[in-house]
């Protein structure tokens, strides 16, 4: 089952990176159809979303014209940076077994509107197989807990006749 997951992971990273790769491909377009602000241009140029905010904000504060459409993508850039990081991360986590650190980062993508029901199921098989787990261990420290090596009274046949 791990190996499955794993690849649909893979699968959703990698349409994750999709989408952020056509944001950032309209933005350059767009860009390039306009006289875009030097440091904007940069921040597209660097993919950075970052530092793209920050120059929109700070273009807007100045009284300087940032064309919607711009403003847009700069905003899908956002989301689409965080669905891919998010992605990338629930990879991680599946990739470690780790239920915890899954379920934090399903949780993360689920409020994105992201499908993570196979995730969300191998963190819940991930955790039932822990749990088998620690059940099994139980019983075997309760076995060794018995206190078989005390000697019986008796013998095998209990107490017999005095």
């Amino acid at each position: 089952a791990r190996g499955a997951v794993c690849r649909h992971c893979q699968a959703a990273t990698a349409a994750a990176g999709d989408r952020l790769g056509r944001v950032w491909a309209d933005l350059s377009s767009e860009a390039g159809k306009i006289e875009l602000h030097r440091s904007a241009m940069e921040a597209i140029e660097a993919r950075n979303v970052f530092k793209l905010i920050d120059v929109t904000l700070e273009l807007k504060r100045a009284g300087l014209r940032v064309p919607p459409k711009v403003q847009h993508l700069t905003f899908e850039a956002s989301v689409a940076e965080e669905a891919w990081l998010v992605r990338r991360s629930i990879a991680a986590a599946v990739d470690r077994g780790d239920a915890d650190e899954i379920e934090l980062w399903v949780e993360q993508a689920r409020f994105a509107g992201e499908d993570v029901s196979v995730e969300t199921a191998y963190a819940g098989m991930l955790r039932w197989a822990a749990s088998r787990a620690e059940d099994e261990r139980e019983i075997v420290d309760d076995d060794e807990d018995d206190d078989s090596s005390s000697p019986e009274v008796g013998g095998e046949g209990g107490i017999g006749p005095l």
